[in-house]
């Protein structure tokens, strides 16, 4: 009996460890910029300078649009550039983006961790509209997404830990690959173009999120009576503050009727 509770325990250990490597869980990461790009080019967080847009117009609760035109070889090409988020540690980082792609995107990058080496990333496979991890420089995971259709919202997560990237879209596991992140020091900006295939995001992008590795705070908000939400009313773009001595980081859920 002994032995088999051993062998019960060991299982369920290893079968937790697998299922919470195969979920999204991003209670291990603490965020240290946040461009909600509607709007406005700031970091929400004030931890970062702004970022740079060049030919991306805000399009309001849609973000900002790219062209799809890579800027090395197109003057009217769009650029989406962070600047240098040095605040995590290549060991153990994430980010995620809303983004909604456009009709005619082929063989293009979501989104880009790296502007000189690449390092870490996502795009949608060439000639089909399947979504894949890319990793130091261009390689690619050889199993794809469900189909990413256009003028749809989605929300990519990339998670990179224990020396393997995570994918996932829409909280929803794609694919993993095991690699060792090669990088230069201090390449650490995030784009919507890849240098070594010449290509450009085309669609639109908003809510990008950095995160390092740490834990949060955690706890709840006594009552509605403890938040103040303004302007209000609004046209969707509005503050929630605390009135009282709440710190740590919590999560809110907007329901409509």
């Amino acid at each position: 009996m002994k032995t088999f509770k051993t062998l019960f325990l060991i299982l369920s250990w290893s079968f937790l460890t697998i299922f919470s490597a195969y979920c999204q869980d991003l209670s291990q990461f603490v965020p240290i910029a946040h461009y909600t790009l509607i709007n406005t080019s700031a970091d929400s967080l004030g931890n970062y300078d702004t970022i740079q847009l060049k030919n991306a117009p805000y399009q309001g609760l849609d973000g900002v649009y790219s062209n799809g035109k890579y800027p090395g070889t197109d003057t009217s090409g769009s650029t989406i550039r962070t600047p240098n988020i040095d605040g995590f540690d290549y060991s153990k980082f994430a980010f995620s983006l809303e983004f909604k792609r456009d009709i005619g995107f082929k063989d293009k990058p979501v989104i880009i961790a790296g502007a000189l080496w690449r390092y870490l990333g996502a795009r949608i496979a060439p000639h089909d509209s399947l979504m894949q991890l890319i990793y130091n420089g261009k390689n690619t995971n050889p199993i794809a997404s469900p189909s990413v259709e256009p003028n749809k919202w989605y929300k990519l997560t990339i998670i990179y830990q224990d020396s393997t990237g995570y994918l996932y879209l829409d909280e929803d596991f794609i694919v993993s690959i095991q690699f060792v992140i090669k990088s230069l020091e201090k390449d650490k900006v995030f784009t919507n173009s890849h240098g070594g295939y010449g290509r450009s995001f085309k669609g639109n992008w908003r809510n990008l999120i950095i995160y390092k590795a740490g834990t949060s705070a955690t706890g709840e908000l006594d009552d509605l009576s403890g938040i103040d939400i303004f302007p209000n009313p609004n046209t969707g773009i509005f503050t929630i503050k605390s009135k009282k001595n709440n710190s740590g980081s919590y999560s809110i859920r907007l329901i409509d009727l």
